[in-house]
């Protein structure tokens, strides 16, 4: 049951992607970087804050991941298709940002093949709570590969908390086609 509503959810969203957006057609070839591949981008607005805090951008900021096909290598058998998600331009860091993350849900529609990656979207350092260590948010990456395979992709982004949860106003949508 679980798994139908999440596939009709996903598929509701692509239709929006389609709508909203011209879904493009992405072609990956074999380079020494993804920088000169297409990428869409997937802005993401964040909830209101209550309190008021002084986090870095405040309440219904936008934040970008970018989309783009992954680098596939010169190698037999050659590599699956995969879809690079990163975060271009990183938040200063604040201690009010430690606990939260973001979500890149995707599904090859084709294959039906589904899965997410976790990112962090702020910068490292500064001055921590007296006696608090490192955060699961801490850990992560600001870039990662999924192996999506080849076919009509759909992925959408939200911003969450590691202790409550979604906060995401606006989540982020796209479609986007990767050949074989």
């Amino acid at each position: 049951m679980a798994t139908s509503l999440r596939s009709r959810t996903l598929a509701l969203l692509a239709a929006m992607g389609a709508a909203l957006a011209v879904p493009a057609t992405a072609h990956a070839a074999p380079t020494g970087s993804s920088a000169g591949l297409p990428a869409l981008t997937l802005p993401v607005i964040t909830s209101i804050e209550l309190p008021p805090v002084s986090i870095p951008g405040g309440s219904l900021r936008p934040i970008t991941v970018v989309a783009r096909p992954a680098m596939r290598t010169l190698q037999y058998p050659p590599p699956p298709p995969a879809v690079e998600f990163s975060v271009p331009n990183l938040m200063p860091h604040d201690t009010w940002l430690e606990s939260r993350y973001l979500r890149v849900t995707w599904q090859n529609l084709r294959s039906g093949k589904d899965g997410a990656v976790n990112l962090r979207y702020w910068r490292k350092g500064g001055p921590k709570y007296p006696g608090m260590g490192s955060s699961y948010p801490e850990t992560l990456p600001t870039a990662a590969v999924a192996a999506t395979g080849a076919g009509p992709i759909i992925a959408r982004v939200e911003v969450l908390w590691q202790t409550y949860g979604s906060k995401t106003l606006i989540p982020g949508v796209i479609a986007l086609d990767l050949p074989a």
